[in-house]
């Protein structure tokens, strides 16, 4: 018990000041850093905070909870999703970041590979205004295409529990919440004309086996890697076999972080 409270006032007090991000920051006023660490460390995300920009490094954000902060510590420094060979935006010319949610993957893979086209899916409003924000402020609107829809196992509408003071958001079928549009992976690489995709990241809430059961021969023939986190031991499951019935084998499993490679694509 002891160790469990000194664990949390570590975590509470001292990341602040000895954090990677405070490294990294530019023109940071690090007193808004601290406060929206203390904010996620005290799990208070679902309150109410004032918007705030802060720059670390060459990227620039719009926070305005401290789950946001999380997102960019795993994406920026961490590097959750390129732990694998191969996987790194540097080395991959065609991305689909789905979920992008405030675009903290798709920033990241456009300001490590300027010449790569990367696709935003974001289907609800709100999220997808923060979304168009953080592409402005680091000027890389052309290089990311936002696609204002939700990846699903069918074409139909959804309805998402978007919650107030946190961008992110759960699909339901329950007709309550915000009601977006959704197609399958199918659909999608048809209506873009999407002949490839180097790397598919995927970060959906739960709904990680539903998408990908929308991915018939055509788009899974045109992906090469697939990294997505999985929110379940059941969805983990659901998704591994539906990945190998579609010719994916798994090259690495790192925490909550799953990494596959089409078997017929050389895997560097």
């Amino acid at each position: 018990m002891v160790r469990k409270i000194i664990r949390r006032l570590s975590e509470l007090f001292v990341y602040p000041l000895t954090s990677g991000l405070v490294a990294h920051a530019v023109g940071l006023n690090k007193l808004k850093f601290i406060l929206f660490w203390m904010s996620k460390a005290l799990y208070v995300s679902r309150r109410s905070m004032p918007a705030v920009q802060l720059k670390f490094k060459q990227a620039k954000f719009i926070f305005s909870c401290g789950i946001e902060i999380v997102i960019f510590d795993d994406i920026f420094l961490k590097k959750v999703y390129e732990r694998a060979p191969g996987f790194r935006a540097q080395e991959n010319s065609v991305i689909v970041d789905a979920g992008a949610n405030v675009g903290i993957y798709s920033v990241h893979a456009a300001l490590m590979n300027p010449s790569a086209k990367i696709y935003a899916t974001e289907p609800v409003p709100a999220t997808r205004r923060r979304l168009e924000e953080n592409l402005s402020l680091n000027a890389i609107s052309a290089s990311v295409e936002i696609i204002p829809f939700a990846l699903w196992e069918k074409d139909c509408q959804l309805f998402f529990d978007a919650y107030r003071y946190s961008p992110q958001a759960r699909a339901n079928v329950s007709a309550k919440g915000t009601a977006v549009n959704a197609i399958t992976l199918d659909t999608f690489v048809d209506r873009y004309g999407i002949q490839r995709i180097d790397l598919l990241k995927l970060d959906a809430e739960f709904a990680e086996d539903n998408i990908l059961r929308g991915g018939g021969n055509v788009a899974f023939s045109r992906i090469s890697k697939i990294v997505l986190e999985y929110h379940s031991e059941e969805k983990r499951m659901n998704v591994e076999q539906l990945l190998k019935m579609h010719g994916f084998r798994k090259v690495l499993q790192s925490e909550t972080i799953l990494y596959f490679t089409r078997i017929d694509v050389p895997h560097r």
